[in-house]
C-alpha cells in the first residue's frame, strides 16, 4: 500500500513543514505595511464601493479594474471581522490559502483515492510555489477565485463518483453547485470560464442522462458568467477595456515557460528524465523561436535589472531568460502529454485530462492580456499542475524533495518581502 512507503518520520516532517508555512505566512501578514500596497489600492476601493451599492448594475458597470466582483463579495462577507482594515483584510487570503490546500488534499483523497498520507504530501507544493506567497499575504484577487474553482472541481468529480454518476438528484445538486462555484470564480478571474471545455471529457460519451447532467453544470456557469459580461458588453468593465484590445500570442509561451520553471523547481524528474535527444531537439527549436519572435525576449523586474546591469546586459538576460521559458514550456507540455498512457484508472484519466486541458487553455487565455505580463497569472493553473503531477507520482521520487520545498518557499517569502518593500533593492 502507498501508506507503507512513508515512515512516521517523513510524515512528521511534512506536517511540521505545513504548520511552519502557515505560521510564517501569518507572521508576514502581521508585520506587513499598515497601508494599502500595490493592487490593494484599486481593489479595496471596489470593495468599499460595494458597501454602498451592493451588487447593483451600476456597481458592476463602474468597476475600475479588470476583475473585482468576487473580491468585493468576499470582503463584504468578511467585513464584520475586518472592517476593511489592515492587516485583517490580508488574513482573508490566508483563510483562502488554507481552504484551497484542504480542497487539494480532499481531491487527491476522495477523487484520486490516494491514501491520506500521499494525498497530504502531494498537496504541499501548492503552498510553496514562488508566486503563492504574494497572492496569499497581500489582499489580491487570485486566491479567492482559485478556491471557488477548486470547490467546483471537487463537486464535479464527486458527482462523477468513479465513473458512475450518483443518483440523479444528488448528481444534479452537486453539478449545479459546481457550476455556480465555477461561475463565481469567473467573477474573480474570467479565465476560468475555459474550464467548461475541460469538463467536456467527463460527460462523454453523450447520452440522454449525461446531457441532462451536463446542462445542470453548464447553465449555472453561463448564467453567472454572462451577467456582468452583458452589462459590460465585453470581457472587462468599460473603464479598463484597453486591457483586452488585441492579442499577444507570446504570452502563451511565457505562461507555459513560468509553469515549466515551477515544474523544474519542484518536479525536476518530469523534465530531466526526458531523453537527451529530446532535450537537444527542444533546445534548438526554442532558440529559433526566441530569435525570430521578439515577444519571447522577456525579463522580469526589467527596471531593477537595468539599474544593476545596465541596458545592454539586460537585453542579453532577456534573450537567455526567454530561451529558458520557451525551453521549459515545451518540455512541460511534452511531459504532460507523455503521461496520458500511464494513467490507467478511468476516473484518474478523466481527472488528469480535465486538468491538463485547463493548464493549456488558461495559459492560452493570457494572449488576451496585452497591457502587461505577470507571473501571478500562472497561479490560476498551479492547482491543476499539482493534480497532474500528483497523479503522475513524480513528487517524492527524489530524496531531496524537502530541500526543494524549502528553497521554493524561501523564494516565495522573498517575493512577499519585496512587495512589502522590506528589501533594500
Amino acid at each position: 500500500m502507498l501508506r507503507n512507503q512513508y515512515s512516521p518520520k517523513i510524515l512528521y516532517i511534512s506536517y511540521s513543514i505545513v504548520f511552519a508555512i502557515f505560521a510564517i505566512y501569518t507572521g508576514l501578514v502581521l508585520i506587513s505595511p499598515q497601508k494599502f500596497i500595490y493592487d490593494e489600492v484599486y481593489y479595496m476601493e471596489i470593495a468599499q464601493n460595494f458597501l454602498a451599492s451592493r451588487l447593483s448594475q451600476e456597481f458592476i458597470r463602474n468597476i475600475s479594474a479588470p476583475t473585482g466582483i468576487l473580491y468585493a463579495l468576499v470582503h463584504y462577507t468578511f467585513y464584520p471581522a475586518t472592517h476593511h482594515q489592515i492587516p485583517a483584510i490580508r488574513f482573508v487570503n490566508i483563510f483562502f490559502l488554507i481552504a484551497s490546500f484542504s480542497l487539494i488534499f480532499a481531491s487527491f483523497k476522495t477523487i484520486a483515492k490516494q491514501e491520506s498520507c500521499l494525498s497530504f504530501l502531494n498537496a504541499i507544493p501548492w503552498l510553496v510555489f514562488p508566486a503563492i506567497g504574494v497572492i496569499s499575504c497581500i489582499a489580491l484577487t487570485e486566491i479567492s477565485a482559485i478556491t471557488f474553482f477548486l470547490i467546483s472541481t471537487f463537486l464535479l468529480f464527486y458527482a462523477y463518483n468513479d465513473g458512475r454518476w450518483r443518483a440523479s438528484l444528488y448528481s444534479i445538486l452537486y453539478l449545479v453547485g459546481s457550476g455556480l462555484c465555477l461561475g463565481l470564480s469567473t467573477w474573480g478571474r474570467q479565465n476560468f470560464i475555459l474550464t467548461i471545455l475541460g469538463a467536456v471529457v467527463i460527460f462523454l460519451p453523450l447520452s440522454r442522462r449525461s446531457t441532462v447532467l451536463a446542462l445542470s453544470y453548464l447553465l449555472p456557469v453561463l448564467l453567472v458568467f454572462l451577467y456582468p459580461i452583458s452589462l459590460w458588453n465585453g470581457l472587462v468593465p468599460p473603464a479598463v477595456e484597453f486591457v483586452e484590445q488585441g492579442y499577444k500570442f507570446s504570452n502563451l509561451i511565457l505562461s507555459l515557460g513560468y509553469l515549466g520553471i515551477f515544474t523544474i523547481l519542484l518536479y525536476p524528474k518530469s523534465i530531466l528524465s526526458q531523453s537527451r535527444q529530446t532535450l537537444l531537439r527542444v533546445f534548438w527549436v526554442s532558440l529559433a523561436l526566441v530569435v525570430f519572435i521578439p515577444g519571447l525576449k522577456y525579463v522580469p523586474s526589467v527596471f531593477l535589472l537595468q539599474s544593476i546591469f545596465g541596458i545592454t546586459f539586460t537585453k542579453v538576460i532577456a534573450y537567455l531568460f526567454g530561451l529558458l521559458l520557451t525551453f521549459t514550456s515545451i518540455l512541460t507540455l511534452n511531459f504532460i502529454y507523455s503521461r496520458f498512457r500511464f494513467t490507467q484508472n478511468k476516473t484518474d484519466l478523466k481527472f488528469y485530462t480535465y486538468n491538463a486541458i485547463i493548464i493549456v487553455l488558461i495559459c492560452f487565455s493570457n494572449v488576451k492580456i496585452v497591457h502587461q505580463f505577470s507571473s501571478r497569472y500562472i497561479t490560476l493553473v498551479l492547482p491543476s499542475l499539482v493534480y497532474v503531477m500528483g497523479l503522475s507520482s513524480t513528487l517524492f521520487a527524489n530524496g531531496f524533495i524537502y530541500l526543494r520545498l524549502v528553497f521554493s518557499f524561501l523564494m516565495s517569502v522573498l517575493f512577499v518581502l519585496n512587495y512589502y518593500e522590506f528589501l533594500p533593492f
